[in-house]
């Protein structure tokens, strides 16, 4: 039946939201063209008047900040807040778990494609109004394409990754609360590693950490791409990796989602188990720290530290109270799920 089916009935349904986008896309328009336009346009005087041959990026920081948050507005909009209705009246037609990913996906593909577009107009109409500046550096439009890549990447990247957290939680209230779980918990890790075992250990591991510094910084800011162009194209290349993984495992997890079991927070039961352990290692780290820089308030026991003991250590603070915190989120738990009936869980 599905292949006698017009295509475009299974998108009535977003004929309310493209609006949304549509306006979403013009603010989007606006503030990139505020932030070209005073950001970098400044700096290429200064670099035509300083005698510099730095030219930085049209897409700085603020517009991938501005980028990511367009991405995930949109992703909201398109996936719903509440899963298990939509997916239950699509489900009963004749319509699969997977084209239900690819109708997403679709319209996911639409909005970055509508804000490269955006940037372009943006690039040009902001390269014709300083014709007369911009004649004299070149590379202008070598930068825009090198932008082009990096929005490219990031979008395909953050994309795959929201819908591999989708995949595993009912609502987009979890998805949300989860992926900034998921980036406190990276930070967190950064800093652990950075305050903990960069102290302790040889330049080969310092190295390896103003590399991985360089990359993100390469991708995220867009500096010194000229400089460190390896470097740049092979954070790029672990992002493709990244994306690609996260499509594979998502198709698969698609196909496993049952609409029963979008009454939980998390479809899985694999994933239930694992979050509490997750969560108690974050505050442990958190706390951890905390109390490990409070006795290195005290000079002479950073000075009796040495590379062993100091990341052991850590790790044991850490690892004791991430374990007391685990014991008592699955006390909470157990009390909850006792107290509490199963529907208001």
């Amino acid at each position: 039946m599905k292949k006698y089916l017009n295509k475009n009935i299974f998108f009535q349904g977003d004929a309310k939201i493209f609006s949304v986008l549509m306006s979403l896309l013009l603010l989007v328009g606006v503030f990139l063209d505020i932030t070209i336009n005073n950001s970098n346009y400044s700096n290429y005087r200064f670099i035509l008047y300083n005698d510099s041959d730095q030219v930085k990026n049209p897409m700085g920081i603020v517009g991938m900040f501005i980028l990511v948050a367009f991405l995930v507005i949109c992703f909201v909009l398109i996936c719903g807040m509440f899963k298990r209705k939509k997916w239950a009246t699509l489900l009963s037609g004749p319509f699969s778990r997977i084209d239900i990913r690819k109708r997403e996906l679709t319209l996911m593909i639409g909005c970055i494609m509508g804000f490269i577009l955006l940037f372009l107009l943006v690039c040009e109409r902001n390269y014709i109004a300083n014709d007369v500046l911009n004649s004299y550096i070149k590379g202008f439009w070598i930068l825009v394409v090198i932008d082009i890549i990096r929005i490219v990447v990031v979008s395909a990247a953050l994309t795959s990754i929201l819908f591999f957290i989708d995949s595993l939680t009912s609502n987009m209230y979890v998805t949300l609360g989860s992926m900034f779980a998921i980036g406190a918990y990276c930070i967190v890790v950064i800093i652990t590693i950075g305050s903990s075992f960069l102290w302790a250990y040889n330049s080969i591991v310092r190295k390896s950490w103003e590399y991985i510094t360089i990359m993100i910084d390469s991708i995220l800011f867009g500096a010194e791409i000229n400089i460190h162009k390896y470097i740049f194209f092979t954070g790029l290349i672990l992002l493709i990796i990244i994306t690609i993984v996260c499509t594979i495992i998502t198709k698969k997890l698609t196909k496993k989602i049952k609409v029963e079991n979008m009454g939980d927070a998390l479809i899985f039961r694999s994933i239930r188990k694992i979050a509490p352990i997750l969560l108690s290692t974050l505050i442990g780290m958190i706390v951890g720290n905390i109390i490990f820089k409070g006795l290195l308030v005290d000079n002479r026991l950073e000075v009796v530290l040495n590379t062993v003991t100091y990341p052991l250590i850590i790790i044991g603070i850490i690892t004791i109270i991430s374990i007391i915190i685990y014991i008592i989120i699955k006390s909470i738990i157990t009390i909850l799920k006792n107290k509490i009936p199963r529907k208001y869980i």
